[in-house]
């Protein structure tokens, strides 16, 4: 059996390493494997005392990682540090009495560290005084070098920027460091070995190691590689291990010759096995039915449907191996249109809801649109308009299986699309500068595009009212500047206010009082809606138009969506908080908006809810449904939300929906091919510059594509 092989740590003819997040060791030589280490937390980056008694390794046996230690034959780990922060095991003293490592626990910012010294036996941390540093080798003669802004450079490969891994030098351990060598790449692990400075570069277009001497002259290239970058060496000051792909090698230069290590692994790989996934876990994407009674689903890339409260979880589409994105309801609201990646390429399919039609999915083959961000259905037909990479609105008529550009940004993505309730016309917003975006108006009869406002900075997120009658959107156009607590500057921490445009020229402003009969009239029967059960043409007069914008009476805010309601208009509005309160490793959305309503008629703006993540209206307008982190909830759009009834539970009086009722079994190697494929494509598709040479795409696919059956840990 072949493993995923990491982390390399060698002293003469023992070698360690990391496969399956625990610690092995095997013969230099090669041989059967022999597992060092079976906690619940990951061990990696292990590193080897001078005299090979003693192993230190990287542990998060209690959650963060810290440095731990275990005799290197086998036995019980012992923790030795209490940081809190992310620290990573970076090597030993000459004399072997201390464990290096790095560490970010005292660090203002994420991603810098510093390097500190711990005794093996136990004790206090001392800080080396070095600065900002990642990684260090010494002799015992003095010589030191350290190495800064150093990150795998397999991780962003060929990068020149000005945070470029660098060598710094103390030939005599004096604390006078200067530059070693720059070879105009990205330099990493600096060690020690037959006299000479080795280290990763890969200046020359892929990262082999390299050596030069203390002085930093007499560069030379030691190994050869062209397809896999040179991964986390280590030495033992005569040869040195490192990763290559999967495989191990190890590198001796006193013939400078480099061979494999032939590794016999016996595993059981149990993180390969079968487990089962529930969607209020890992709950990605969700939309109400057009009447609000049931739910599509989107969790860990698997595809259902449920009704609220009532019956049974539908999974749709393939078990494993596919994800499933983007779900939305059509019309009638027994099918579902859905991007799939089935086949190795996203496009869209069809989906009836019920499991005695499954044999009757479509998938559109024929209409390729890169990388779909949104997908957004008509009300009035199996039309839907989709936005991708290329920053494209596309409108897409599933019946015909047809696809029509309507519109490109050479500036920016699209941020927010919206159609008309008669399904005519469509609303978006789009980058016409890199700095200003626009609402822009496309009727699909005639194929016009139209401007509908004059940007101050940014008009985004459209929303047609269900009467016709306006267009609301937020504008960030607020300049109210805060006068900052701490240094003598002006910000605009908020900005943002919602706005709306009257889309014909009679309608007067809704913000403007006007005299109104003390009680109001009961509302006309007939009409063409009620008399075919189509929504009335939605008349714009386009003349004008631009100058019939006006902001909604409320407060500026960092507002995050605005929806229309039949008489009231909903919106979300996040605090202003500090960046240090946001936990940035979080998988969870945070639930920190206010959701509002303000009233057309009253002109009032009443507290909906607190404490959401986002939220939509069913197509007819009769549900509203709100997210908080991982949960949902559903109520009637017009009633007030009590939380007080959360207290019952799930169900229609506190509305809350229980969505771990959707599971999936969840095959591990199958989804680990997907996100393969899934970044495989990102990166073929979202190449940032098409003025560079682009790869060969299939090919780079090949190279990485036979390691996946060596992985057993995601």
């Amino acid at each position: 059996m072949n493993g995923y092989y990491r982390f390399p740590a060698l002293h003469r003819d023992v070698l360690v390493f990391v496969c399956e997040d625990d610690l092995w060791t095997v013969p230099s030589a090669g041989g059967l494997a022999r597992r060092l280490t079976s906690g619940r937390g990951e061990s990696s980056r292990p590193a080897l005392s001078p005299d090979g008694s003693l192993l230190a390794f990287t542990g998060r046996e209690e959650g963060v990682s810290e440095v731990t230690v275990m005799p290197a034959a086998g036995g019980e780990p012992r923790r030795l540090t209490f940081l809190g922060g992310l620290s990573r095991v970076v090597g030993w003293t000459p004399d072997g009495r201390e464990i290096v490592f790095a560490t970010q626990a005292r660090s203002a910012f994420p991603g810098i560290s510093e390097l500190f010294a711990v005794p093996a036996a136990g004790g206090e941390p001392r800080a080396l005084g070095l600065g900002p540093a990642d990684d260090l080798c010494a002799s015992p003669d003095g010589l030191r070098v350290l190495g800064r802004n150093r990150r795998d450079p397999a991780f962003w490969k060929r990068y020149r920027g000005g945070t470029a891994g660098e060598l710094w030098a103390d030939p005599r351990g004096k604390g006078e460091f200067k530059p070693l060598i720059r070879t105009g790449g990205n330099l990493a692990w600096p060690m020690l070995a037959a006299g000479r400075v080795f280290f990763v570069s890969d200046h020359e277009g892929v990262g082999n190691l390299y050596s030069c001497l203390p002085s930093g002259r007499d560069l030379r290239r030691g190994t050869r590689h062209q397809e896999f970058y040179v991964r986390n060496p280590s030495s033992d000051g005569e040869r040195i291990a490192y990763q290559l792909g999967a495989e191990l090698r190890i590198f001796d230069p006193a013939d400078e010759s480099d061979r494999a290590v032939a590794v016999d692994l016996r595993s059981p790989r149990t993180q390969r096995a079968r487990r089962f996934v529930s969607a209020d876990r890992h709950l990605e994407d969700w939309e109400p039915r057009p009447d609000g009674g049931a739910l599509a689903l989107v969790y860990r890339g698997k595809l259902a449907t449920m009704g609220n409260w009532e019956g049974p979880a539908v999974s749709h589409g393939a078990p494993d191996g596919v994800r499933y994105r983007l779900a939305r309801w059509l019309g009638d609201g027994e099918r579902l249109v859905v991007v799939s990646d089935e086949g190795g390429e996203e496009r869209l399919e069809v989906r009836p809801v019920s499991p005695a039609s499954a044999k009757k999915i479509e998938r559109l083959e024929g209409i390729a649109f890169g990388r779909a961000v949104t997908l957004t259905v008509s009300p009035a037909a199996d039309r839907v308009l989709l936005t991708n990479h290329r920053n494209e609105l596309l409108c897409v008529d599933l019946a015909k299986k047809t696809s029509t550009r309507v519109d490109r940004s050479a500036h920016g993505p699209l941020r927010g699309v919206a159609w008309s309730p008669d399904g005519r016309w469509a609303a978006y917003s789009i980058h016409v500068s890199p700095t200003l975006c626009a609402i822009r108006l496309w009727d699909s009869e005639t194929g016009k595009t139209h401007d509908a406002t004059k940007p101050v900075l940014r008009d985004v997120g459209p929303s047609f009212d269900p009467d016709g009658k306006y267009l609301y959107f937020l504008s960030y156009r607020e300049f109210d500047p805060v006068y900052d607590g701490l240094q003598f500057e002006l910000g605009f921490p908020r900005g943002v206010r919602p706005y709306l445009i009257a889309l014909r020229k009679d309608l007067p402003s809704p913000f403007v009082p006007t005299p109104r009969p003390m009680k109001a009239s009961e509302p006309k029967k007939g009409g063409q809606e009620a008399k075919t059960g189509k929504p009335a043409p939605v008349a714009i007069d386009l003349d004008g138009i631009a100058d019939r914008v006006a902001a909604f009476p409320v407060p500026e805010g960092r507002y995050q969506r605005v929806l229309g309601l039949k008489g009231k208009v909903l919106f979300s509005v996040l605090p202003v908080k500090g960046s240090l309160s946001r936990d940035i490793f979080s998988t969870v959305p945070a639930a920190e908006a206010t959701l509002s309503s303000y009233d057309l008629e009253s002109r009032e703006t009443k507290v909906v809810l607190d404490r959401i993540t986002d939220f939509d209206l069913s197509r007819d307008g009769s549900a509203l449904a709100v997210q908080a982190g991982l949960g949902l909830r559903v109520v009637p759009s017009g009633e007030p939300v009590d939380r007080a009834k959360d207290a019952e539970g799930f169900g229609r009086k506190s509305g809350l929906v229980d969505l771990a009722r959707a599971r999936a079994s969840l095959d591990p190697a199958a989804e680990w091919r997907q996100m393969c494929a899934d970044a495989w494509r990102l990166q073929r598709d979202l190449f940032w510059n098409p003025g560079l040479k682009a790869p060969d795409w299939r090919a780079v696919y090949r190279r990485y594509e036979p390691l996946l059956e060596r992985v057993a840990t995601r």
